[in-house]
C-alpha cells in the first residue's frame, strides 16, 4: 500500500516520543500517524538507534565519573 502523507513530524517531535516525553494525546497523534507513514517510521527507528547510542554512551561515561548528572533521569530510564 503507498500511501503519501502530507505533513509530517518534526524530528525533535519524534526524539521526544521516542525518550517517552510527549503527552498521552500526542502519542496517539503521533501513532496514528506512523501506522500510516514509512518516511516518518524510518525517522523514528532512527531516531530510537540515535537514543540508545548516546544511552550506551553515557553510562560507559558516568561509570567512570560523576560527569552530567543533569542527563542522567533521561538517558537511564529506559535502559534499566
Amino acid at each position: 500500500m503507498n500511501v503519501h502523507c502530507s505533513s509530517h513530524f518534526s524530528q525533535d517531535a519524534l526524539e521526544l516520543y521516542s525518550l517517552g516525553l510527549v503527552s498521552v494525546h500526542g502519542c496517539s497523534d503521533v501513532e496514528e500517524h506512523l501506522l500510516i507513514c514509512p518516511q516518518c517510521q524510518a525517522q523514528l527507528e532512527a531516531a530510537d538507534e540515535y537514543i540508545s547510542v548516546v544511552r550506551s554512551a553515557y553510562i560507559l561515561i558516568s561509570a567512570r565519573s560523576n560527569s552530567y548528572p543533569r542527563m542522567r533521569p533521561m538517558l537511564v530510564a529506559e535502559s534499566l
